[in-house]
């Protein structure tokens, strides 16, 4: 196989035959010349590898093999030994020495064809030198096929066959991108992660890394897309790497004791969806884009128990936490209200809901409105306003609609208004 990084992951799979393991794991290092038909999208895997030139009937390898590369005994007895004392021109990569013999007034010129097929020629071996026939598209359709030699009309000896090396393909599906291996990689090794990341980060598909979501485009390599620490026991900052994972559509490091700075670099993931940094020991102001993007509703963010924070907005529609202990009967049901702009638009939100919950209890059907509006209590310029605007008028049209209809969305003051409810 080609590698694509520095570096090869291996993965063991348990296929219900008990637990994996490796005794021993040798790795060879090639030129890239040597076999290639081998590429980042597909290995070779051995089928068999023959020594046609055998005269001791065993297997060879290192040292004759400079790659440690097994060679098995092919001895037929059609085959005619020839062998020379010259020594052989090597190629670095090859690392066995064939035996190439000629004599003057000789040539050695062959072709050769799969089932009948011209595949490759004239092909003439030089003189004590190494020679390499390989085709790079594999064979299929055939339990069985047959490979000739043949030689021309001009050579004056048959041809020389010295090994044969047989493989099958396998199809590779393109590792992790390298720069989010690269990203992952170091996260695992800054913030000490006892998961069990080991190998490929979103391959095989089955068995991505703990805590990982990946995307897996047709034509190129896989990328994280979204990366889940909480509860992970982090300490110290976030890691600057996280800015190169470029496609991460959410990022969770909540509830760790991470520190310092919310950083700039996670305003320029532009794919970045959510962010959850609750429940941690930042530090200073949360960059303005990052606070755009959530005003604007491109970005989740949550940020809640930083108490260290610093310039925060006020998140809230209403004072004093008043709108934070709403429970799920106050924002069940239809508001049959008739309230004032000035109102609904700055407080009406809680007005609303509260009122809704005392009217479908029916536990008071006189409650005084400016009770239920804490933003007029507290301010009593504006009280009289409120309490005026916000009591059901004499000639409020009958309501048919059952009380106990769900509302539509009540989480913003922009979609308040039920159909039963009108701005004055």
């Amino acid at each position: 196989m080609v590698a694509s990084l520095d570096y090869i992951s291996v993965c063991l799979i348990n296929t219900g035959k008990g637990t994996p393991f490796i005794s021993a794991l040798e790795l060879r290092l090639l030129d890239n010349s040597t076999y290639q038909a081998a590429n980042e999208s597909q290995s070779l895997r051995l089928y068999t590898r023959l020594d046609p030139g055998s005269t001791s009937g065993k297997r060879i390898r290192y040292p004759d093999d400079d790659y440690d590369r097994i060679w098995s005994p092919w001895v037929e007895n059609f085959w005619t030994p020839i062998n020379t004392s010259f020594s052989i021109n090597l190629r670095n990569h090859v690392g066995y020495q064939p035996a190439l013999a000629l004599q003057n007034n000789q040539s050695r010129e062959f072709s050769f064809s799969i089932d009948g097929r011209y595949v490759y020629g004239p092909f003439s071996p030089k003189y004590l030198s190494v020679g390499t026939i390989f085709i790079t598209s594999p064979l299929s359709g055939q339990t069985q096929h047959v490979v000739d030699l043949y030689k021309t009309t001009s050579s004056t000896l048959p041809p020389i066959l010295n090994a044969v090396e047989i493989y099958t393909v396998k199809q590779l599906t393109s590792p992790t991108d390298g720069q989010d291996v690269d990203a992952i990689m170091n996260i695992k090794a800054i913030y000490q992660i006892k998961r069990n990341w080991m190998g490929d980060p979103c391959l095989p598909v089955n068995y991505s890394w703990n805590g990982l979501s990946c995307s897996y485009p047709y034509s190129s390599s896989p990328t994280i897309i979204s990366l889940d620490l909480s509860s992970s026991g982090l300490t110290g900052e976030l890691a600057p790497s996280l800015a190169n994972l470029t496609s991460i559509r959410s990022l969770d490091v909540s509830n760790n004791s991470l520190t310092g700075p919310v950083p700039d670099f996670l305003a320029q993931l532009s794919s970045l969806k959510i962010l959850k940094l609750t429940n941690n020991q930042f530090t200073g102001p949360i960059p303005a884009i990052l606070l755009e993007k959530s005003k604007d509703g491109s970005l989740s963010l949550s940020f809640d128990n930083n108490t260290n924070l610093s310039g925060l907005p006020d998140i809230n529609h209403c004072e004093d936490g008043s709108c934070k202990k709403r429970t799920k009967d106050s924002c069940s049901y239809t508001s049959f209200i008739y309230f004032s702009t000035s109102c609904a638009n700055n407080y009406g939100f809680c007005t609303s809901e509260i009122y809704t919950k005392e009217k479908t209890k029916r536990e008071k059907k006189k409650a005084k409105l400016e009770n239920a509006n804490p933003y007029c209590n507290k301010n009593k310029a504006l009280a009289a306003h409120c309490t005026k605007e916000l009591k059901p008028t004499s000639t409020s049209p009958k309501r048919t609609r059952k009380e106990t209809e769900p509302t539509q969305n009540l989480d913003y003051p922009n979609s308040l208004s039920p159909p039963e409810a009108r701005l004055s």
